[in-house]
């Protein structure tokens, strides 16, 4: 009686935490630039070439894009997850919806499939300048991540992985 008790606290604690969730995450850009990287956001280019890594199928862009985003900006696509420790072989395709905003610099999303949905903003910092030596550094990208909602099995930390995942992809981009 009491290990049910104990279970269904613990259970019940899992559910409980999800929308408190928040995460941090910085990746190296080759940018020397907010502009420069805004600009990279906002092509249409680096989405195809991020749906091209995750496989996407079936990709919707709404309202259509042509070279540049439009805010709010809408892409569905369908693909398999990339789960660690979970072969792809084993998992289906599922619906996965991005929806995108900008307010100045800061790009605003949120992420939503039947496992997972959460917020994402992405901004940029300087890594700072060594004026005495004539060095201009290249800026980084900050990836917040949100919890907004998540299956009950899926622990928390589930949402740095993703984070994790796109600044990889984003890597694997930039040096392609």
């Amino acid at each position: 009686m009491i290990s049910t008790i104990f279970v269904f606290l613990f259970y019940l604690q899992i559910i409980l935490a999800n929308d408190a969730y928040t995460c941090t995450k910085y990746i190296s850009t080759p940018f020397k630039t907010t502009k420069d990287f805004v600009n990279c956001m906002t092509s249409k280019s680096f989405f195809d070439k991020y749906l091209k890594i995750v496989k996407g199928e079936q990709i919707k862009y709404i309202p259509d894009m042509n070279q540049m985003m439009s805010f709010p900006q809408i892409i569905q696509y369908r693909a398999i997850p990339d789960i660690p420790l979970i072969p792809s072989f084993m998992l289906v395709k599922i619906n996965i919806q991005h929806q995108w905003n900008r307010v100045g610099d800061v790009f605003i999303g949120e992420v939503s499939t039947k496992f997972i949905s959460f917020n994402v903003n992405l901004t940029t910092e300087s890594c700072g300048d060594d004026i005495h030596n004539n060095i201009t550094n290249n800026i980084r990208m900050r990836m917040e991540g949100r919890m907004i909602d998540k299956i009950s099995i899926l622990p928390n930390h589930a949402l740095d992985i993703l984070l994790e995942q796109f600044g990889g992809i984003f890597l694997h981009i930039m040096g392609s």
